[in-house]
């Protein structure tokens, strides 16, 4: 079982890999005007597996935290915290602008079948073992000034 979990974990990397390669909501923006969403490139197919990719790497951003053995500071826990789920924001940003503004009925089907998934999405984050712990800890060490944090 241990090879067929590695083969499908490989078989995934790969096909996420593809996919960010063709799908515009995983591609760089920087070329657009303003680095806006190439919204006319955009079809509502794109956002499930856009979501998907961006769930897996928001979760894996947030257990890099879990895993630094480090001593928990602001520099190694709260900031990367910051940061954690930079595609999930970017695909959730356009799929709420068009859901918002256009809301076809087939954005409406991805709404329907997306939001069971992005709130377990977000109840697996907010439960992460070990992260409430490393935020906890640099909140525990505010008022220690080896942490460097001020009442900012």
């Amino acid at each position: 079982t241990t090879a067929l979990k590695m083969a499908a974990t490989a078989a995934a990397s790969t096909c996420a890999s593809a996919m960010a390669s063709t799908n515009p909501l995983l591609q760089s923006w920087s070329s657009q005007p303003f680095n806006l969403p190439p919204f006319k490139s955009i079809t509502p197919a794109h956002f499930r597996p856009a979501f998907e990719v961006a769930m897996s790497d928001h979760l894996a951003d947030l257990q890099s935290i879990v895993d630094n053995t480090d001593e928990p500071t602001f520099d190694n826990v709260i900031a990367p915290y910051d940061r954690a789920g930079a595609t999930l924001s970017k695909v959730s940003g356009v799929f709420g602008n068009l859901c918002s503004s256009a809301n076809t009925d087939d954005l409406k089907e991805v709404q329907t079948e997306m939001t069971p998934i992005l709130s377990q999405h977000r109840s697996a984050c907010t439960f992460l073992p070990g992260l409430f712990d490393k935020i906890d800890a640099v909140y525990q060490s505010r008022n220690d000034s080896a942490s460097g944090l001020n009442s900012e």
